[in-house]
């Protein structure tokens, strides 16, 4: 009783206070198999566990009924690597059983990513209202039209004959209407006009105040593609060409060019969504302010607010809708300390706090809301001064850490995934090039 009491609250719980599953001196649980419970039993003994798709979920419930977290997040973990179209729904409806938040995510996540296939099926039918909120209201929908989502909403809603006729304004709320093209929009209005159970409201729109009106295309209406800034090592090497942009298509193994911007080198760049922004530079041996938004849709640059300083080989990251420009240096070997965010809805500037040091050429970006700034350099006198470490900026702080590194390197990319950041390319302190 002393190790049961000790692993699990609610066997703590039940051999100390009366309750039901309490009879006679004995605990009485009838919800769980006597082979889960025998494997439970084991695992708070030996804290070993063999898990199969098929007993994974029941120890997951029976873990979470009896509070024994650990088991609760290896079966999880389990489960999570498991997660297919087949098994999704069911691990939701577990997930939902016991409000375990990660499960729900990422179950709802695959429905999301999957939604083409997963509204014809009838596990969608099942779905609760606030969860079908929340898919529908996703960019991440994986449609490639706007009017499979119109669809999945009436089928659902003649699933419910008793409450559907309520709820249909509330879901045509979270459908993108201005994203049917017009052979799709009589299709709805001449629908929507059979049925007599909503009232829609038409106006004519052109492409960009669709876009804007709908909120963003869904996940599944568009193609990522990779772009490539053109970028040169040494500020004095004469630029034969224009500034090139290029995009390579993962798909179809194909690179396009993209219109650029005229004699621009060392600019910094970053993408969101469907726009392309790019900050600084050297043009003509000038050191820029500038900052640039190219238009996926319309092949158009745009010039926005300038930045405080001019800058160039800097770091620039994007995070919660906000550009962050970071150190560089605006002359000749004029290296900067200093940064500032520009908050793309309002169009302003504003100053942060300073970096510890200066700080150019160091691979930037972003992680759980902090900014990273990897290597670079700190000074060239004859040779480069190799910063060896990380600098990390906390957006809710605004505040600076340092973190040592046993090497230095500089001008290399960096990419952040869940397990953590990657660096690629650029020159160590042997000054060779490692790709």
């Amino acid at each position: 009783r002393v190790l049961l009491a000790a692993a699990s609250p609610y066997f703590k719980d039940v051999f100390t206070r009366p309750c039901k599953d309490s009879q006679g001196g004995e605990v009485v649980l009838q919800e769980i198999a006597p082979t889960i419970l025998q494997s439970i039993v084991q695992y708070i003994y030996t804290e070993e566990i063999s898990l199969t798709l098929e007993t994974a979920s029941e120890l997951f419930a029976a873990a979470s009924k009896l509070e024994i977290l650990p088991l609760v997040e290896i079966c999880c973990r389990f489960l999570l690597k498991k997660i297919s179209m087949q098994n999704c729904i069911g691990l939701y409806r577990l997930a939902q059983a016991y409000n375990h938040q990660a499960m729900l995510h990422a179950t709802v996540r695959v429905i999301i990513l999957n939604f083409g296939r997963f509204c014809e099926d009838d596990d969608f039918l099942s779905l609760d209202l606030s969860t079908l909120i929340t898919i529908l209201s996703s960019n991440g929908l994986g449609v490639a039209s706007e009017l499979e989502v119109y669809k999945a909403v009436r089928r659902w809603l003649r699933f419910q004959p008793t409450t559907g006729h309520s709820l249909i304004n509330e879901l045509m709320r979270h459908v993108r209407l201005p994203l049917l093209t017009d052979r799709e929009l009589v299709e709805v209005q001449l629908d929507s006009e059979r049925l007599g159970d909503v009232q829609l409201h038409w106006k004519k729109l052109d492409s960009e105040e669709r876009l804007h009106e709908s909120g963003g295309f869904r996940e599944g209406m568009y193609d990522e593609l990779i772009a490539c800034v053109d970028s040169q090592m040494w500020e004095d090497q004469e630029l034969e060409n224009d500034f090139l942009m290029g995009c390579y298509d993962p798909h179809v193994e194909k690179w396009e060019t993209f219109p650029g911007l005229k004699h621009l080198t060392h600019p910094a760049c970053v993408a969101l969504v469907d726009k392309l922004y790019v900050s600084g530079g050297i043009c003509r041996n000038s050191h820029l302010d500038a900052l640039y938004e190219f238009n996926s849709f319309k092949g158009q640059w745009t010039e926005l607010p300038s930045m405080s300083v001019p800058r160039a080989t800097h770091g620039f990251v994007i995070c919660n809708q906000r550009l962050y420009a970071l150190g560089g240096w605006c002359g000749f070997h004029e290296f900067l300390n200093s940064a500032e965010c520009f908050d793309i809805a309002e169009q302003v500037w504003t100053p942060i706090s300073r970096m510890p040091f200066v700080l150019s050429r160091s691979a930037s970006t972003v992680l759980k809301k902090k900014l990273y700034l990897l290597g670079g350099a700190t000074g060239l006198t004859g040779f480069w001064q190799f910063h060896r470490g990380l600098l990390i900026y906390d957006i809710s702080s605004n505040t600076w850490t340092q973190v040592s590194l046993d090497n230095g390197f500089f001008s290399a990319g960096a990419v952040s995934m869940t397990t953590g950041l990657y660096v690629i390319g650029g020159y160590t302190e042997k000054r060779t090039r490692d790709w």
